[in-house]
């Protein structure tokens, strides 16, 4: 009789885990963005306190310089960054990282309304800020707000990555 009751309520679990899935709906884009189509890895690392200190200013980091967004995620100016940032990092990782096991480059952004203070530690007086640090210790800063960042960044980055392997800025 146990064994009946337990047959029963396998099979009633089964078909409501069935019924369950047949309720998924899954959509597609029906037309991928275009960093996804290129192969460029555009997703800048996300960091926290938590993971800052290992990856960004550690000397046995997998990558020589680190390329790092404080921002909070509301901030306009930031939001308005944000996708040049990421076509950046895409760009520049791509152009510059070809072995498997380390890297020459990596961008990462750290959001300063959940973080500030790893932000304040890192002296990030204005939104947003961009800083390079290579070997575990930062080099360069660059701080933005201005309709002209896109522009701005760009040459602050080709400045600051010319002198890693194949330094010339991504086409």
């Amino acid at each position: 009789h146990r064994h009946v009751q337990s047959k029963l309520l396998l099979l009633l679990l089964a078909a409501s885990r069935a019924a369950a899935w047949s309720d998924i709906n899954v959509q597609f884009d029906e037309k991928p963005d275009e960093a996804a189509t290129s192969g460029l890895a555009t997703e800048a690392l996300h960091l926290n306190h938590l993971t800052f200190d290992g990856n960004v200013l550690s000397s046995q980091s997998h990558a020589a310089h680190w390329i790092v967004a404080f921002c909070p995620h509301w901030w306009d100016p930031c939001q308005a960054l944000e996708p040049v940032f990421e076509r950046f990092s895409g760009e520049w990782q791509h152009s510059l990282n070809h072995d498997l096991l380390s890297s020459q480059v990596r961008f990462a952004r750290v959001d300063c309304a959940t973080d500030k203070v790893l932000c304040n530690e890192q002296d990030v007086q204005t939104y947003p800020t961009v800083s390079h640090y290579s070997r575990g210790r930062r080099v360069a800063m660059w701080q933005g707000g201005q309709k002209k960042d896109p522009d701005g960044l760009a040459k602050w980055l080709a400045k600051q990555l010319a002198g890693t392997a194949a330094g010339s800025a991504p086409s």
